[in-house]
């Protein structure tokens, strides 16, 4: 959640909430949770160009769209809400995580990245263009 929502958003989630409730009205269980993934670069950089803490932008943000969600009368259950950057989520990632490095499954070793000089950040294959970030 880097901002409030868009029509991008808001075409997005009609979508899902158009075919949930027609699922629902053809008698099949739909389960319909709402996830947030604040661990996103964009809400970070946007953080960083308001000067304000990543975290609090973070929340303040997830409030905020959390409320015109609402107003626009999805059918989300919000008792599924899921929030990344929160601990009772991150926690099971990084318990898994090393679970998995202590049985030899996944590793650690030095390798070659894209770094982006401007967002200061490693970037997928997919998002470097000559190496570096659309920004650079």
């Amino acid at each position: 959640p880097s901002g409030k929502l868009h029509m991008g958003h808001v075409r997005n989630y009609t979508i899902g909430d158009v075919i949930s409730r027609y699922q629902r009205m053809q008698g099949k269980n739909v389960l319909q949770p709402m996830g947030w993934d604040a661990f996103g670069m964009p809400a970070e950089n946007a953080a960083m160009k308001n000067n304000v803490a990543p975290a609090k932008w973070t929340y303040e943000n997830i409030a905020y769209m959390k409320t015109q969600l609402r107003s626009l009368g999805l059918a989300v259950d919000w008792s599924r809400e899921v929030t990344t950057c929160k601990p009772d989520y991150y926690r099971w990632e990084q318990w898994l995580f090393t679970r998995l490095f202590e049985k030899g499954v996944i590793y650690r070793k030095n390798g070659t990245v894209n770094w982006d000089p401007i967002d200061q950040t490693v970037l997928a294959n997919e998002q470097g263009i000559d190496g570096r970030g659309w920004r650079s």
